[in-house]
């Protein structure tokens, strides 16, 4: 074999080992690639995944607590529309069974108001208080009501009702920006600002 032979052999040789080391750098960088692409299609999937849950989540959530709320408020309207028919059926002397009925419903809904509540809240504690307080006055005095301790008793009561429904709203909205229930520190800051725009208002 001549040298040119040998030469053109050799160069040959380098080449193909060349291609070979090529071919298998580019297949391991496929590889790679191909590997990278496909735990970034799973991580997304997930983040998205996570998402759509908590936003399921939240959403039935937020609807649940819009419909407490509601409730709560029915239960409020409820409460002060029988404690003023009420105090007008005894003050136009009518008949027994009536003022028991509407005594009755009036405490029905004083409990409802209490379950529907949680009793941890100071606001809570105060309208519960002046509900019972209430319904006292009406069952020990109910020959001779003082007219003007019924109104200031009624007017408490409806003063914790509106913080109670703007705070839950309030708190409602937080929640569906933070996309998460508030912490019981929060809850309450919300109680304070929302007591203290209402006192200041009134």
């Amino acid at each position: 074999m001549s040298s040119d032979e040998s030469k053109y052999l050799e160069a040959a040789r380098i080449a193909a080992e060349t291609a070979s080391s090529n071919t298998q750098l580019t297949m391991i960088v496929s590889i790679i690639g191909a590997t990278l692409a496909f735990i970034g299609v799973c991580v997304t999937a997930w983040i998205t995944h996570r998402n759509v849950s908590r936003s399921t989540v939240i959403d039935a959530l937020t609807k649940q607590r819009i419909e407490w709320l509601n409730t709560v408020r029915k239960n409020f309207v409820d409460f002060n529309n029988l404690s003023h028919e009420l105090f007008f059926a005894i003050n136009l002397n009518e008949k027994s069974s009536n003022i028991y009925e509407k005594f009755y419903l009036l405490k029905k809904t004083k409990f409802n108001m209490s379950l529907l509540l949680n009793p941890k809240e100071s606001r809570v504690r105060s309208l519960n208080d002046k509900s019972k307080e209430l319904l006292d006055v009406i069952t020990t005095e109910i020959e001779n009501i003082d007219a003007e301790k019924l109104k200031s008793l009624r007017n408490s009561i409806y003063f914790n009702q509106q913080i109670i429904l703007k705070s839950e709203w309030k708190r409602i909205k937080e929640e569906i920006k933070k996309g998460r229930e508030l912490k019981p520190n929060e809850v309450n800051s919300i109680y304070e600002q929302t007591s203290f725009e209402i006192e200041e208002f009134s």
